[in-house]
């Protein structure tokens, strides 16, 4: 708030740092896998950011057409990344439909 950057406590930094997290330890586990999920008429859907110390699913659509989504048996967050706008609707009319814009997020879980 005062223009300044912040302090860095390095005796606290130094005892947080994991380190067995060198380089090899990284490329093994830490890895950015990214993983083909669907690729369709007007869609592609791929899965990232996964390994063994990560707890959220992480996935990337791509449409350029109107697509299903399945939230599975767990809550999804969405965000609009790239456009300007979608339409959200329900195939069976269980919500009204509604307009997501750029940047802004939605949750959805199985009813």
């Amino acid at each position: 708030m005062d223009g300044k950057p912040r302090a860095i406590n390095i005796e606290h930094g130094k005892n947080v740092i994991q380190w067995n997290r060198n380089k090899e330890y990284c490329l093994e586990n830490l890895e950015n896998l990214v993983e083909l999920i669907d690729e369709g008429d007007g869609c592609y859907e791929e899965r990232n950011g996964l390994n063994k110390n990560e707890f959220i699913e992480t996935h990337h659509h791509w449409f350029s057409k109107p697509v299903f989504h399945f939230s599975g048996d767990s809550v999804n967050v969405l965000n609009l990344i790239e456009g300007v706008e979608v339409i959200v609707e329900s195939p069976s009319g269980l919500f009204a439909s509604f307009i997501v814009h750029y940047a802004e997020n939605l949750m959805c879980r199985k009813l």
